[in-house]
Formats: structure tokens, sequence, C-alpha cells
């Protein structure tokens, strides 16, 4: 899979956007990757809420989002600037998922929790995001 077939708006219309349900049952492995690269910020529905505005080309507000526009001196809320940190983290987890391991982005935990999530919906929503 590469990046540039996640840009945005591929394989959407403005009549219908691609859910995150969707996202969770089409990229669990690219939704694992973002846990892991995000360092325990996403929990698996945060993450596939978050590539699903990438695909969609929506900026997606979050706490880590707005982290990472502060250290780039830009406004938490800037509107473009969070959409150029959704495709860099889509971007870098693609790029960085051979180092996926080890404390707070273990893959393999990354990934048994979406499945998870794919065959019993819910049942990571009450958990923190840096459940690993």
């Amino acid at each position: 899979m590469s990046v540039v077939a996640l840009s945005p708006c591929l394989g959407t219309t403005e009549q219908q956007p691609i859910t995150r349900d969707q996202v969770l049952q089409k990229y669990p492995r690219l939704i694992s990757h973002m846990i892991c690269e995000s360092l325990g910020y996403f929990s698996p529905l945060c993450a596939a809420n978050a590539l699903a505005h990438h695909i969609s080309g929506k900026p997606f507000f979050c706490e880590w989002y707005s982290h990472i526009c502060s250290c780039r001196s830009k406004g938490n809320f800037d509107h473009a600037e969070v959409l150029k940190v959704g495709a860099d983290v889509v971007q870098s987890a693609v790029e960085q998922r051979n180092r996926h391991k080890g404390f707070m982005s273990d893959y393999q935990q990354a990934l048994t929790l979406v499945m998870a999530e794919r065959q019993q919906r819910g049942c990571t929503e009450g958990m923190l995001a840096s459940w690993f």
C-alpha cells in the first residue's frame, strides 16, 4: 500500500466520505502502525477516526496533532497545519513500520487491539489511549 493511495479524497465523494468504521475494517494494519507512531496517544477508534479524516481531506483535531502544531510554532488549531500533521503521521506510520517494537510502540499488541475492536465493536472504547 502506498501513502499516495490514501491521499485525501481518493475513493471518496462529497456525498459519502469514508467513515471511521469503514477505515477500521479496511486498514487494520495501518491503524495499528498509527497507534505505535503516536506512542499511546491513539486508541484503535481514535486512530481509525484520524485516518478517516485524512482520507476525506478533513483536519482531525486532537491533543497529539495540536501538540505537534504548537511544536511547529503554529496555532494549536491551525486548519492547514493540522491537515499537514495528519498527512505526516500517516506517512511516518508507513515509513517507520519496521521500527514499531517495544515499549509504547509494540505493533503486535496494537494489532491485537485493533482486531479485537473489529470483532466486537466498542470493546476498546473505555481504554485509556496509553494502554501499552
